[in-house]
């Protein structure tokens, strides 16, 4: 008998969080890209969210990889359970539930940029049945932090993919409401990277990265954070791991929290909300992490506050 529960959670691909499924409560089916600490963390804050509103959650959970049928019957085994909505960890499982199952409500979370990815066509237009909670952090929220460390700031120099011509426009609009000079240099490949930080370096008082793996990777960070740091120009990062690296600061999605959040958006689906009139958020908290060492090397104190608001500091 466990050897055919088994078999039969692993054909689910999923986890059923349901308060009573055989009393006709509300059923779940929440899908998993891969078993990853971020992911874990994000469904943790998930399951806590609909805790604490009486939703009792099963134990059983597998992410989508574990599956080892065709992908045919994972979705009409999805599909027998008449899941209320469904609940995506990742860009894998959404663009799976996106692809498969638009008459069911989907609520989805840990996707970095989900217009780039083809989630979504854009943050301010509804989709009828999909929405959830973005992986970005506003631009404006980051430059309004940045300031707060560095209040003497006005160039702010971005290093962005040539394709991104429409993005780069609306970067500027933010930055120029937040009273900053946006100084953009694009690039078409990683090889271009060296040429155009060394363009703008004498022309900023900081820079602003943000998640491209062409721009901001293995080769080509350290030369990135030597170049600013020799020239004691900050960097405004994307991870913690940036900041201890040698970056001054970054804002970091707590990824507990990106659960929760997503857990109150599925509590109004279930509710009798329509998915279509819930448009996609960001993340509402996210953490700050600052550097103290470099922040002396290219001569910024950072304000006491910021030093208590924030949840990593790096001597």
């Amino acid at each position: 008998m466990a050897k055919i529960q088994r078999t039969v959670c692993l054909l689910f691909g999923m986890i059923l969080i349901s308060s009573n499924v055989w009393a006709g409560e509300p059923v779940i089916a929440v899908v998993l890209g891969k078993a990853i600490g971020p992911y874990l963390q994000a469904l943790s804050g998930f399951e806590t969210e609909l805790k604490e509103n009486g939703y009792q959650i099963s134990p059983h959970h597998f992410d989508l990889d574990e599956y080892e049928g065709p992908e045919e019957r994972m979705i009409q085994e999805i599909r027998d359970l008449k899941p209320a909505l469904i609940f995506t960890i990742g860009t894998k499982a959404t663009l799976f539930a996106q692809g498969h199952f638009q008459d069911l409500p989907v609520v989805f979370s840990m996707v970095l940029n989900p217009v780039k990815a083809g989630v979504i066509k854009s943050f301010t237009t509804p989709t009828h049945n999909l929405t959830g909670v973005s992986l970005d952090i506003p631009p404006e929220k980051q430059f309004e932090k940045l300031k707060e460390i560095q209040p003497k700031v006005k160039r702010v120099g971005v290093i962005y993919d040539a394709k991104e011509k429409e993005w780069i426009k609306e970067i500027e609009a933010v930055a120029k409401k937040e009273g900053l000079l946006l100084v953009a240099k694009p690039v078409h490949s990683e090889s271009d990277v060296p040429v155009a930080l060394d363009d703008i370096r004498d022309k900023i008082d900081a820079l602003w990265a943000q998640t491209d793996a062409m721009i901001y990777n293995a080769n080509s960070s350290q030369y990135i954070l030597l170049t600013l740091l020799r020239h004691k120009i900050p960097l405004m990062a994307f991870s913690a791991s940036y900041v201890k690296a040698g970056a001054l600061l970054a804002l970091e999605c707590d990824y507990d929290a990106i659960g929760r959040q997503a857990g109150r958006i599925a509590i109004k689906i279930l509710m009798g909300e329509d998915p279509s009139t819930i448009l996609v958020s960001f993340p509402e908290d996210p953490n700050l992490v600052v550097n103290k060492r470099i922040s002396k090397l290219v001569g910024i104190d950072i304000p006491a506050d910021a030093l208590k608001e924030a949840s990593e500091v790096y001597e």
